[in-house]
């Protein structure tokens, strides 16, 4: 997306990757912010169009990719990519050691076992005599939801309705459920409910996820990446926090998004 009144004369040929299937490759309700930091984008100065945050996009965008080449040109670095099965995987790079493993959200994947993940790539992090910051990466985004799906009379969710709902001002709760203001009311009580209560519950239910204590464990204190990294930094009550919980409701965050570090107990 271009900022507001930028000529659109050098866009003279559709993108292939996006036009040349006789459908449209993204469902209706796909907007080019989702996935980025919408508070980030937000600060970004779009000129005499103040709240054209299409336009800021752009801008944030720009000085990110300018920013990250930059980075590249001053690193030696190359890329190795491989389209094999995880244990294929594994097993080609055994003569290698890396001080970073991340698999995204792999271990929720319904045909992935936990303990298949452990075995076939701690061995693959650097051991606790090279580097005692080796860590493997794992994101839960269904853990939370699903937890609440099982638990629907959940203490910390009632306990902060009272917190939410002034936030959510002028809001009467519609008589049908699937109304978007429920959802919105939802959203907004995930963002302020303490949810290691629940996360917890689930590790506890889910002991796969534990993996193969013997060879890892979790690591309590996070060196690389938040646990909750999209949950507000304010608390209600505070100074802006009004503002923040708008912001963050507007965009698509992960807002029950999980990152668990794990390091490799080999020597």
């Amino acid at each position: 997306m271009l900022p507001f009144g930028a000529s659109r004369k050098p866009f003279d040929t559709p993108n292939p990757t996006l036009f040349n299937a006789p459908h449209w490759p993204y469902t209706g309700d796909f907007q080019p912010i989702y996935g980025w930091d919408l508070g980030e984008v937000t600060k970004v100065s779009s000129g005499i169009a103040s709240l054209d945050h299409f336009g800021k996009l752009f801008y944030y965008l720009q000085e990110l990719f300018v920013k990250f080449c930059r980075d590249l040109r001053s690193r030696s670095i190359f890329f190795r990519l491989y389209h094999q099965d995880i244990q294929c995987l594994a097993g080609n790079l055994e003569a290698r050691f890396f001080a970073r493993i991340e698999l995204s959200n792999l271990s929720e994947q319904p045909h992935m076992i936990s303990r298949l993940l452990s075995r076939c790539l701690i061995p693959l992090l650097q051991g606790r005599t090279t580097n005692i910051c080796a860590t493997l990466i794992m994101l839960f985004t269904r853990a939370v939801w699903a937890e609440m799906n099982i638990r629907r009379g959940i203490p910390a969710m009632e306990q902060c309705a009272p917190t939410m709902m002034p936030l959510i001002p002028h809001v009467v709760m519609p008589p049908d459920n699937q109304d978007p203001k429920v959802f919105k009311i939802l959203e907004a009580m995930g963002l302020i409910t303490d949810l290691d209560y629940l996360f917890d519950k689930y590790m506890d239910a889910n002991q796969g996820h534990h993996m193969n204590s013997d060879i890892m464990a979790v690591k309590e204190k996070h060196t690389i990446v938040k646990k909750w990294p999209w949950r507000p930094k304010l608390i209600p009550g505070q100074h802006s926090s009004l503002e923040e919980l708008a912001i963050m409701l507007s965009s698509t965050c992960l807002s029950l998004a999980r990152y668990v570090e794990y390091k490799s107990l080999l020597s």
